[in-house]
């Protein structure tokens, strides 16, 4: 709330009275009881002290009376000659004193004169007198005295006769009597009451309890303390100072008022009303600033509020012209800011835009009346941008100034982002706080792009990988970059000023360089091989492109020259060529090679070329590989591929274009005599370190035009030539023909119609019995797969080497062992011993997947784990035998048992049984179909029979068709048997049939020869 100068002036004096009031109630507080007994006590005292004093000056007129007495001789002549009417009475009759008393020598009264208010007395007042004071004494003595209940103050001086006569003569005595008179002289001299009274009579108390009563003894002539002298009440001053504090208030009253009229009257008159007017001329002058320059404010009078008047004019007109020296400035800045070429944006502290020249405008693209009051960040930048900008005004805002220039991109209004490169400033308010930012801004999107375009070119001059020259139009160098001193070896102040010959070798004469510069010169460009020399001398070769610089006018300024070394780039190139059509391992060609060389015998070959290709395999390597390890393997085949070498024609060609796979182009006429040599090359062994190791081969054969007439064509028929005796034979050839195409056009409808059963459900599970010799019961069956196929009944021999070959084995493997697994479930439920065997294939054979597979199906099928019997090869053994001992322990760890199926026929030492968890040795039918016949075969048998027997294994015979093998197994004690002298293999009915009514009667060899009965036909 703001108070005004006359409602402020008010409450001054307001305060100043309120001030003086708080003094007078102060003051007025002070005449209390107490204070007035101190006061009243103070002049009691003083009143006392001077009625002593007037007792002093009194006693002191009265010895000089006396003493002028005793001194007067012509007096005493006079009374004692004249008597009563002599001049002495009236002489007597002028002194200021009751009585005189002369007294003789003898102490006689010989004169006695009362005066005043003992006129009238009649008594012997010497007598009287004489009772209380002692005038024996012819000393002067003085004192008080009671008379008529009065004090009487006497004064005694003795009388001598004569200058020279030194005798008493007797004794003048001067009495004052202080009675009324005296009083009220001290009365009116001290304005107050004062007496003398006895000092039997003085009060012992004070007669009023509201005033002190002050008192002093004084002694007789006697000394003794007679009369009490005291003060009176002083009733007067109380009322004295009530009445004058009264009259104090009430002038005090009036004189307040009187003050604040007067103070009103002048602050109206003399200030309020013309600083009003100065208020309203100055308002006046503040709304109408621009519309009226000459306005002044009119104060009438010369006093202090006319000179501010005067004050307020001179700065007004001082404002006025710097109002327009401000205005023209501003204009001129506003122009300058209008049609600057630099990007202007003011924003306010709430980062609102304030201010958009038009350079802004052209630059982004909006109007202004667009962008006002527009929120500065969120139209031109992105968040980055505007945490940036923002981050680098607090900066500024907390050092009071901006450091120098600094980046910051704007979104334009078409959505492209330019770089600008701001100055800017800071605007403060009346405060000297920072109100407003502008920020000054040029494009320099381009010469950013430039910038870095040149850094780039400098950049890519310096680190560069190729060497680069600048010269002159003398050919005088002028600029190096580092890599041509790496290259080249020389540093840069070697080389500045001098010609580039001094890189020159001998490899080129001067023919070479000639026909460079004619080019050059010619069109402007030349690029190939140079050979220069180092500093160090050494040459090497170089890939140079030289190109000319020109002025405007054409003529030639600069060369520029760059090259790299690719010494390295030949070296790699051959290296490159030698890996690419070389084999790194034998030396031989490899597939490139020989798919080249063979295009260009193609290119040349008519019908009666008679060209051939042979493909040659190595059999079994796999399993070499895995036995010896690579190195040595490796080792063996460098060792084979030299022997092809030697053994080849020279008009032959021999490349190495796989593995373990050797190719051969040559005449048709030749390819008997070369497979002759090749034979024979193998057949010896090969020493590998401490082991001997023999090889064999399978060669497939394709002839030129008639088996194809493309690369391509006779490699794919050379290949299916040699796959097909592959398994079969050992050391042999075969010429391709158009039948083994169909065998495998016929092998891809196979696998085709195999992935349709597996959607239809095309296949059934066979059962074949397993026969326990012990006692001839059925303890089991092996699980077989069958294809009912649209086309009849596939072999399994004929689909299951497809369905490993396309990943279908998985789906089939899992379908096969729920459907045993579940099975065999339901024949538990009638003979609770009953085993189910079911192969695995190695493409199942993953330590991840087939242990969570079996645990799953058994799980599903509610089949206990020892029920199931899973039967794996020797292959899936020795192909990783770590990796094998692993699944064998989690598929035991489930409870399952395993066996090895066609045990015997494989390549691997037999050392690995001793690692496996096995259960079941299972005997090839191989070597069951040549028993009792053949010797070998029959100790074949045996010898497993016995290595079972020592490692604790079960074994199971197959191929089981005769009486003999039953007698020869049973007495060896052989496990299980499974062949056609028990059942082929049965579908279920005639499975749950088979089981029924083929039960063993006995527990020996009466129980096993009704086997024989159902024995199918050869």
């Amino acid at each position: 709330m703001t108070l005004s100068i006359r409602a402020k002036t008010f409450l001054g004096i307001l305060m100043t009275l309120v001030i003086l009031t708080c003094v007078f109630v102060f003051s007025l507080k002070l005449f209390n009881e107490k204070n007035l007994e101190k006061v009243e006590s103070q002049f009691g005292h003083e009143a006392l002290l001077r009625v002593e004093n007037l007792l002093d000056e009194k006693e002191n007129d009265l010895i000089n009376i006396a003493h002028s007495v005793s001194i007067l001789d012509p007096l005493w002549r006079v009374t004692e000659g004249d008597g009563e009417n002599s001049l002495s009475m009236a002489f007597f009759d002028t002194l200021p004193v009751d009585f005189v008393l002369i007294v003789s020598p003898d102490q006689s009264p010989v004169f006695q004169k009362s005066l005043h208010v003992l006129a009238n007395y009649k008594g012997n007042l010497f007598a009287e007198v004489s009772e209380q004071v002692s005038l024996a004494t012819s000393d002067g003595q003085n004192g008080l005295v009671r008379f008529k209940d009065q004090p009487l103050l006497l004064v005694t001086r003795p009388i001598v006769h004569g200058r020279d006569d030194t005798s008493s003569g007797g004794t003048v005595v001067v009495g004052l009597l202080l009675g009324e008179a005296f009083w009220q002289r001290v009365n009116h001299e001290l304005q107050m009451h004062a007496g003398i009274t006895l000092a039997e009579e003085a009060p012992r108390t004070c007669p009023d309890v509201s005033y002190n009563c002050l008192k002093k003894s004084l002694s007789d002539l006697n000394g003794h303390d007679t009369f009490v002298l005291h003060s009176g009440s002083f009733r007067f001053m109380r009322e004295f100072s009530r009445r004058n504090l009264l009259a104090f208030f009430g002038l005090f009253v009036f004189a307040s008022v009187v003050m604040v009229f007067i103070t009103q009257m002048i602050l109206d008159v003399l200030v309020l009303s013309r600083l009003v007017r100065l208020n309203q001329g100055l308002e006046q002058i503040g709304r109408n600033q621009m519309a009226d320059q000459n306005r002044v404010v009119e104060v009438d009078g010369d006093d202090e509020v006319a000179a501010i008047g005067n004050t307020i004019n001179e700065m007004l007109e001082r404002l006025r012209v710097g109002d327009q020296i401000r205005f023209q400035q501003e204009k001129r800045f506003s122009d300058m800011i209008e049609h600057s070429g630099l990007v202007v944006i003011g924003i306010d502290h709430t980062s609102s835009i304030i201010l958009f020249n038009q350079a802004a405008e052209k630059a982004t693209g909006y109007a202004r009346e667009d962008v006002l009051q527009e929120n500065f960040f969120g139209l031109f930048t992105s968040p980055a941008t505007a945490e940036h900008l923002g981050g680098y005004i607090a900066k500024a805002m907390a050092h009071g100034e901006f450091t120098g220039d600094f980046h910051a991109p704007l979104k334009m209004r078409d959505g492209r982002v330019r770089q600008f490169l701001w100055d800017a400033i800071f605007e403060y308010d009346e405060n000297g706080q920072i109100d407003n930012f502008i920020g000054f801004g040029r494009d320099v999107t381009e010469a950013l792009a430039a910038e870095r375009r040149l850094k780039l070119i400098t950049k890519v001059f310096e680190n560069t990988a190729e060497a680069i020259i600048v010269t002159d139009r003398c050919n005088q160098i002028i600029e190096v970059n580092q890599a041509f001193i790496s290259i080249s070896g020389y540093s840069r102040g070697e080389v500045l000023g001098q010609n580039p010959r001094l890189l020159q070798s001998d490899h080129h004469d001067g023919a070479f360089f000639a026909q460079m510069w004619k080019q050059l010169i010619d069109t402007g460009h030349w690029e190939g091989e140079v050979w220069n020399r180092r500093k160090n001398g050494e040459e090497y070769v170089s890939w140079v492109t030289i190109d000319t610089i020109r002025d405007h006018d054409g003529s030639i300024k600069n060369f520029f020259s760059i090259s790299s070394d690719i010494s390295q780039i030949k070296e790699a190139e051959r290296q490159l060529h030698q890996l690419a059509y070389f084999d790194t391992l034998t030396g031989l060609p490899n597939r490139v090679s020989f798919a080249q060389k063979l295009e260009e015998h193609l290119t040349t070959c008519d019908e009666a070329c008679n060209l051939a290709v042979m493909v040659l395999d190595l059999n079994a390597f796999k399993l070499i590989n895995e036995s010896l390890g690579p190195v040595l393997a490796d080792k063996l085949l460098q060792m084979f591929s030299e022997r092809l070498t030697l053994c080849s024609y020279d008009d032959s060609f021999v490349a190495r274009i796989g593995g373990d796979e050797f190719a051969f182009i040559l005449r048709k006429q030749r390819v008997r005599s070369l497979l002759d040599e090749l034979f024979e090359c193998v057949e010896a062994p090969f020493v590998i370190g401490a082991q001997r190791v023999s090889l064999t081969t399978s060669v497939g054969i394709a002839v030129a035009p008639d088996d194809g007439e493309t690369v391509s064509e006779l490699l794919k028929n050379a290949n299916i030539a040699l796959y097909s005796i592959k398994d079969i034979r050992r050391n042999s050839f075969s010429y391709y023909e158009q039948v083994m195409s169909d065998r495998v056009i016929e092998r891809m409808s196979l696998a085709e119609m195999l992935r349709e059963a597996v959607d239809n459900g095309e296949f059934e599970l066979y059962y074949q019995p397993k026969i326990n010799l012990k006692d001839g019961m059925v303890v089991g069956a092996e699980a077989l797969l069958r294809w009912h196929s649209r086309d009849g009944m596939v072999p399994p021999d004929r689909f299951i080497p497809i369905a490993e070959q396309t990943g279908l084995i998985l789906p089939i493997g899992e379908w096969v062992l729920l459907q045993a697994c579940e099975q065999a479930h339901i024949w538990r439920q009638e003979y609770p011993e009953f085993h189910m065997g079911v192969n695995l294939s190695p493409a199942q054979f993953d330590l991840d997947y087939l242990p969570r597979l079996v645990a799953d199906i058994l799980k599903e099928a509610q089949l206990p784990a020892e029920a199931l019997e899973l039967e794996i090869t020797e292959g899936m053994i020795i192909e990783d035998i770590d990796n094998t001992v692993q699944i064998l322990r989690s598929l035991r760890d489930l409870g399952v048992e395993i066996s090895i199926d066609d045990f015997g026929t494989g390549y691997s030492s037999l050392s690995y049984l001793t690692r496996l968890p096995l259960d079941i040795l299972k005997i090839d039918r191989s070597f069951m179909f040549e028993v009792p016949d053949s010797r070998d075969s029959t100790n074949v048998v045996l010898s497993i029979l016995a290595l079972a027997r020592s490692l604790n294994l079960k074994v199971t015979a197959e191929g089981v068709e005769t009486e003999d093998h039953v007698t020869l197994l049973h007495d060896h004690r052989c496990t299980y048997i499974q062949g056609y002298f028990c059942s082929r293999p049965l579908p279920v009915a005639e499975f749950e049939e088979f089981m029924r009514h083929r039960q063993c009667r006995c527990a020996n060899c009466e129980g096993i020869t009704w086997f024989s009965q159902d024995m199918p036909s050869s």
